[in-house]
C-alpha cells in the first residue's frame, strides 16, 4: 500500500515538474496564438465582402469564428495569466477577476456548442426549401436574424452565472463576498446543458440532414447558401459531416467522462485523461476551422483575399463563375 502511494506520489510530482509545465504552457500558447490568427483572418475575410456576409450561413459562420476568437485571444490569455501568476509566482488573484474569467468561459462554451446545432438546423431548413421571404415580412426577418445571432449569447450570460452562483452559494453559503468559484455540481450541470445536450441533438440532426439530402437530391448550386434571401441554395453536405466529425473529436473524451462517469483508479491515467479532454476541448478553436473550407465561397475567399493589395488605376478585377461553378477572375484594362 505504501509502495503504491509512493509510486502515485512520484507520478504526481512529475506533473509539478518544470518539463511538464513548459510542455503544457507551450501547447496552450500554441492554441491561443494560432486560434487568434486563423480565426481573425477568416472572420475579416468574410466580413469585408458584402456579398458573403449577406448569407445567413456565413453570418452563423462569423458567429462561430468570433466565438473561437474570444475563446483563444481573450479567455485563453486571461486564464494563462491567472494560472501563471498563481502557480509560478504565488500571487493571489483577485476573486472578481477569477469570477469574470469563469463566467466568460461558461458563456463561450455554451455559445460554441449550441451554435453548431443551429448551424445544422439552418442546413436542414435549407434542404426542405424553407424560404422565410415568402412567409415573413422584411422586418420580421431582421428581428429573427438578430434573435438567432444574439439570443444564445444573451442566454449564456443569464444561465451560466446563475448556475455557478446557485451551486456555489448552496455549498458555501454567504461566505463568497460576491465572488463565485467552480464547484463540481455547477460544472456538471453546465456541461450537461452546454456540451452533452448539443452533442446528442447535433448527432440526431446530422442523421436527419443526411436523409433529407439523399432523398431530395438538391439541384442547386453549392455557392452562397442563404436561408434568409430570395435565392435559397444548397451547400455540399460533406462540409457538415466534416464539421460534426471535428466537433466529435474535440468533445468525445469529455462527453464520455460525463456520460459514463469515468473515474480511473490510477492517478496518472486519470490526470492524463482529464488533461487530454481539456486540451482537445480548448483546441476546438483551431480543429473546427478545416470544415469551413468545404464551402466553396469561403474557400475561394480565403485563398484569394489579400487586404494589402490595391489594384492599380485602369484595372478592373471581376470575379465570376464558370459553368462548372468554379470561380474565375477576369482582368479588364480600361
Amino acid at each position: 500500500m505504501s509502495a503504491n502511494n509512493s509510486t502515485n506520489g512520484t507520478r504526481i510530482n512529475y506533473f509539478d515538474s518544470t518539463d511538464f509545465r513548459i510542455t503544457l504552457d507551450f501547447l496552450y500558447s500554441l492554441m491561443t496564438v494560432s486560434g487568434t490568427l486563423f480565426n481573425a483572418w477568416m472572420l475579416a475575410a468574410i466580413l469585408t465582402s458584402p456579398e458573403m456576409r449577406s448569407s445567413m450561413r456565413n453570418k452563423l459562420t462569423c458567429v462561430l469564428l468570433f466565438n473561437h476568437l474570444i475563446k483563444a485571444s481573450v479567455i485563453g490569455v486571461m486564464e494563462f495569466i491567472e494560472f501563471g501568476l498563481s502557480r509560478d509566482q504565488g500571487i493571489r488573484i483577485d476573486c472578481a477577476y477569477g469570477t469574470f474569467v469563469r463566467v466568460m468561459r461558461v458563456s463561450v462554451m455554451w455559445v460554441e456548442n449550441w451554435y453548431i446545432l443551429i448551424f445544422f438546423l439552418h442546413y436542414a431548413f435549407t434542404l426542405i426549401e424553407f424560404n422565410p421571404v415568402k412567409i415573413f415580412s422584411q422586418k420580421t426577418q431582421h428581428i429573427g436574424t438578430i434573435l438567432i445571432l444574439v439570443g444564445p449569447w444573451v442566454l449564456s450570460f443569464i444561465v451560466g452565472p446563475s448556475v455557478l452562483a446557485h451551486h456555489f452559494h448552496s455549498k458555501f453559503g454567504a461566505r463568497s463576498s460576491g465572488c463565485v468559484y467552480w464547484t463540481f455540481s455547477s460544472w456538471k450541470t453546465l456541461a450537461d446543458f452546454s456540451i452533452v445536450a448539443p452533442f446528442f441533438l447535433t448527432s440526431g440532426l446530422l442523421l436527419v440532414v443526411l436523409i433529407l439530402h439523399y432523398i431530395r437530391k438538391p439541384r442547386y448550386s453549392t455557392m452562397d447558401a442563404s436561408l434568409i434571401g430570395p435565392n435559397t441554395q444548397i451547400d455540399d453536405v460533406r462540409a457538415y459531416i466534416v464539421l460534426f466529425a471535428l466537433f466529435t473529436i474535440t468533445h468525445l473524451i469529455l462527453v464520455s467522462i460525463l456520460i459514463f462517469k469515468i473515474r480511473l483508479q490510477n492517478i496518472l491515467d486519470r490526470i492524463i485523461l482529464y488533461i487530454s479532454s481539456w486540451l482537445l476541448s480548448e483546441a476546438g478553436c483551431v480543429i473546427h476551422l478545416p470544415a469551413f473550407f468545404f464551402f466553396e465561397d469561403i474557400r475561394y475567399r480565403i485563398k484569394t483575399w489579400r487586404p494589402w493589395y490595391r489594384p492599380g488605376p485602369g484595372i478592373d478585377l471581376t470575379v465570376g463563375y464558370d459553368q462548372s461553378g468554379d470561380p474565375s477572375t477576369e482582368n479588364k484594362t480600361n
